[in-house]
């Protein structure tokens, strides 16, 4: 049993993420504010494998983290809307802390940290063409900022007895213990099933990386027990399928029929297609759904069925 620590884990991944380890036999200390609560765990509360830990990850004490064999950092600010609100607060979270507790695991004997970066750092790369993990950050916004500086500390952190790794995520989609409707196909899942409209906004044109949360889940379970000279100091994109905002929108109508109102709002700097062959290639990752997968779960969810 690989007994995990999970930073900010009572969020949309965290909570697929947990489920997930308990369901492979590890065990999971989740370390969260649970500004929600924990009723998201309610389906696993039993397991005696599952810790809760209560806390904010910018005052984490060494304690809290000694004796885990893998920390995964999940915390944070996760969105730029709510990055923006408050920079300096972002600066704290997203960037301070996330080196701080890469840090204490260094220090405190953990011999492998994963950290969840995003393909936001590619930011306004519409015109570059496909990126890899060797192409130039352009981040537009100061969420995908923080995501690039921490990236450059943890990589110089690893050695051979601290294994730093770093999960740059395509924009998650699908069913989660603890849902989140801010993203773009859960977001436009939502409206159609309550409004008959999904709205495109930006000219719809924007590029989207894009992978199902258990497919997150996966991928952070198949890096943490990889061999570390595959791993080790390394950038690896976590995703399935790219698709434009409107390819998207068609193909949400097509599961749960509903207009397409496209606004004619500022375009969005965000456009991004992004390569996953370094994973596929190095750790054999293999999605296992796709976009008609997660609209038609969550369409399922909201229908009650």
């Amino acid at each position: 049993m690989t007994k995990f620590l999970i930073a900010g884990g009572a969020g949309y991944v965290g909570t697929a993420l947990v489920t997930e380890l308990l369901a492979a036999g590890h065990g999971a200390t989740v370390f969260d504010r649970f500004s929600l609560g924990e009723a998201s765990f309610a389906h696993v509360a039993d397991d005696p494998r599952l810790r809760l830990v209560h806390g904010d990850v910018r005052t984490v004490e060494a304690s809290v983290v000694r004796g885990h064999d893998v920390v995964i950092d999940l915390a944070g600010l996760s969105s730029d809307d709510a990055a923006d609100r408050d920079p300096a607060l972002t600066e704290a979270i997203n960037h301070g802390a996330a080196v701080r507790l890469a840090e204490l695991a260094r220090q405190t004997g953990v011999s492998r940290l994963l950290y969840s970066s995003s393909c936001a750092v590619y930011g306004a790369a519409a015109s570059g063409g496909v990126r890899t993990e060797e192409s130039e950050p352009l981040p537009v916004s100061l969420y995908a900022k923080t995501k690039v500086r921490v990236e450059e500390t943890l990589r110089a952190m690893a050695s051979p007895s601290f294994t730093v790794t770093a999960l740059r995520q395509a924009t998650v989609y699908g069913l989660s213990p603890r849902m989140r409707f801010d993203a773009v196909v859960n977001r436009m899942t939502l409206h159609a099933f309550r409004e008959k409209r999904i709205r495109v906004h930006g000219g719809g044109k924007q590029w989207r990386p894009l992978v199902h949360v258990r497919d997150v889940a996966g991928a952070f379970m198949l890096v943490a027990h990889a061999a570390p000279d595959r791993v080790n100091a390394q950038v690896l994109n976590v995703g399935s399928e790219t698709y434009s905002v409107a390819e998207i929108a068609s193909i949400v109508a097509s599961v749960v029929p509903a207009e397409i109102e496209h606004t004619p709002d500022a375009p969005d700097a965000r456009s991004y297609r992004v390569s996953f062959d370094k994973i596929k290639g190095a750790l054999s990752f293999t999605p296992r759904f796709t976009v008609i997968d997660g609209v038609k779960e969550i369409h399922a969810a909201l229908r009650g069925t």
